[in-house]
């Protein structure tokens, strides 16, 4: 007996196995240029820290990096040299690495360079690393094995091979990334066993009263006591029930919209009411990938309806810069029916055009034609990509962004048109090699094991998980494949704080180091806890030394902050001595008062020799 699977997934109105297990190219794509954002911020972020984190000057020297911090089998290239210039070197190609796959240029190879870039610059300083750095580290590897430059990418533009058929690219690449965004959820559902998330719902409460991670308008909310149940419930139920939800085979698409919907606007109120860095929205790029085809389908509908028909592109054909610039032109700005022809002698005496070498004319369906530069103006102006964008603005407010992204395109013309006249019409890849297959499915085994030995600390029956052989650890830790996701679990922090430290320069003054002002030193509790940290990542790192009470890292920093004063400082400024405190605080349940601020000497430090004492 003969089954026709199709007709059975019509009849009982099943979605095909690609769809529920594989990702459109579509959302693919803007993973990757989401992704590519996320990671020049990030980087651009931290390089205002680059001479703290990441120099022998800094919080962490190499040596007590390698030997106090980071695991055996960590792998790191800046490491190699802890000089400010060798960093900024490095960082300068991160960066330039980033807007390659931003947009989409050898996109495979510059997926693979710049994962062992993040692994490289994550070891170097892992006491300022969050949940986010993980997950954009893990979306970096698995997107080694999926075709993230198939559309909207230079790559995409100038193939030669062809496109790859269907919306959905389906492989075991893209059930690994789709599996390592469930476990994500699932584990971190699994992790949550305490009473404040099981029985009594108040983890809410102790978030937002954990005033480190608050932001101004999440103290408006944490006023707010009667929504914390519900909230937290909301939560648990989505964070359990939502990865299942995406793999029903009935309307699959339907529910793909849905779930990722809903994680998505649960991190935007994380982005909204705490502050937790690029986190939330480095989580709210995880679910773009299941954005379905009908979605995309939909937009694209909208987009083209205001694409005037017949528009013709007339330019010299390959290989001229012109005509690398018309179909780059086409793949960016998302045309659909633009056609691209090879201008002619004749049709260039027609367009009225001397000079058919380099021509660029596009001509719509009235007849009427644009020439060079104007051409640009006009298809920046019409394209799919600028309607959906921008449709939500007033008129005059489009017109201007659309005058200056053209009058930017003319600002950089020149550079540009050299840039594309290197670029090469080349084969890619869309189908993983039997090789790369494998290697994702071992990888998809190893972190499932992994994930069931980091829950083995949990629960007893996944102990056996928790103590496999220590050679297996060994990919894990050097290609940063770790992963333990205990967020806000078992319970959410509940002690938090600010940091004073109240110093003494040479000459005899008072000086407030934390704030790097001279003068007394402010004990009351700031308005906003969260302002008084630089930024997440100085948080994490002072959170990080003080919850483990490391008196290396303690010295380490107050080194540091010795560093940085007295390099700028000469004579009687000089910063002599100081004392860290932390002014703790701990969240009470809900029916209970807010308790008393502890003021908690943490290091006592000098600059200089400290001096003798005489005993009476």
């Amino acid at each position: 007996m003969v089954f026709n699977i199709r007709k059975i997934q019509n009849k009982f109105c099943l979605d095909s196995l690609s769809e529920i297990l594989g990702i459109d190219y579509r959302s693919l794509a803007l993973v990757r240029v989401v992704m590519s954002i996320i990671l020049i911020i990030d980087l651009s972020m931290r390089a205002t820290d680059l001479t703290a984190h990441y120099t022998d000057l800094g919080v962490l020297q190499r040596f007590d990096e390698v030997n106090a911090v980071a695991n055996q089998f960590f792998i790191s290239f800046h490491l190699a040299n802890g000089s400010e210039l060798f960093q900024i070197i490095l960082f300068a190609i991160n960066i330039a690495l980033a807007f390659l796959l931003l947009v989409g240029y050898r996109t495979r190879i510059t997926t693979i360079l710049l994962f062992l870039f993040t692994v490289s610059l994550h070891a170097r300083n892992p006491l300022i690393l969050n949940g986010g750095d993980d997950i954009l580290r893990l979306f970096l590897f698995w997107s080694i094995f999926l075709p993230l430059g198939a559309i909207w990418s230079i790559d995409s533009a100038l193939d030669t091979a062809k496109r790859p058929e269907g919306k959905y690219h389906f492989s075991v690449a893209s059930f690994g990334l789709i599996l390592q965004v469930v476990i994500i959820y699932l584990a971190t559902f699994l992790f949550k066993t305490h009473p404040v998330w099981t029985e009594d719902y108040s983890a809410v409460h102790y978030i937002l009263n954990a005033e480190i991670f608050v932001s101004s308008l999440g103290l408006v909310l944490a006023k707010n006591e009667v929504i914390f149940p519900f909230l937290t419930v909301s939560s648990l139920g989505l964070e359990l029930i939502g990865p299942f939800l995406i793999f029903v085979p009935w309307f699959n698409k339907y529910w793909k919209i849905v779930v990722s919907s809903s994680f998505i606007l649960m991190h935007l109120g994380f982005a909204l009411f705490m502050a937790l860095g690029l986190f939330p929205y480095i989580s709210m790029m995880s679910w773009l990938i299941f954005i379905p085809a009908v979605f995309w389908d939909k937009l694209s509908g909208f987009g083209n309806r205001i694409v005037p028909e017949n528009l013709v592109l007339y330019c010299e054909k390959s290989p001229s810069s012109t005509y690398k610039i018309a179909l780059l032109l086409c793949s960016f700005l998302s045309f659909r029916n633009l056609e691209i022809k090879e201008v002619t002698p004749n049709k260039a005496e027609e367009l009225g055009v001397k000079e058919h070498r380099q021509i660029f004319v596009l001509e719509n369906n009235t007849g009427k034609s644009y020439y060079g530069f104007d051409v640009i103006k006009m298809l920046v102006k019409i394209s799919p990509l600028t309607a959906v964008l921008l449709f939500w603005l007033p008129k005059s407010v489009r017109q201007f962004i659309v005058s200056e992204i053209c009058e930017f395109i003319r600002y950089t013309k020149t550079f540009v048109v050299f840039a594309i006249s290197k670029l090469q019409f080349k084969q890619n890849r869309y189908i993983l090699t039997k090789f790369a297959s494998v290697l994702a499915g071992i990888s998809i085994i190893y972190i499932i094991f992994w994930n069931m030995g980091t829950l083995g600390i949990r629960f007893e029956s996944m102990k056996p998980f928790a103590t496999g052989p220590s050679f297996l650890y060994i990919p894990g830790h050097s290609l940063h494949l770790y992963q333990i996701w205990n967020l806000f679990a078992p319970y959410p922090i509940m002690d938090d704080g600010w940091y004073v430290i109240e110093g003494e320069l040479v000459s005899g003054p008072k000086v407030d180091v934390y704030n790097n002002v001279i003068g007394e030193v402010d004990w009351d509790k700031p308005d906003v806890v969260s302002s008084t940290y630089k930024n997440n990542r100085w948080r994490k790192y002072l959170t990080s030394i003080r919850r483990k009470s490391d008196t290396t890292q303690m010295e380490n920093y107050a080194q540091y902050l010795c560093r940085d004063w007295n390099s700028s400082q000469t004579d009687g400024n000089q910063l002599n001595r100081f004392d860290i405190y932390f002014m703790l605080e701990l969240s009470k349940p809900p029916d209970e008062p807010v308790g008393e601020i502890v003021k908690t000497p943490l290091w006592s430090h000098w600059c200089f020799v400290v001096p003798n004492t005489i005993s009476d």
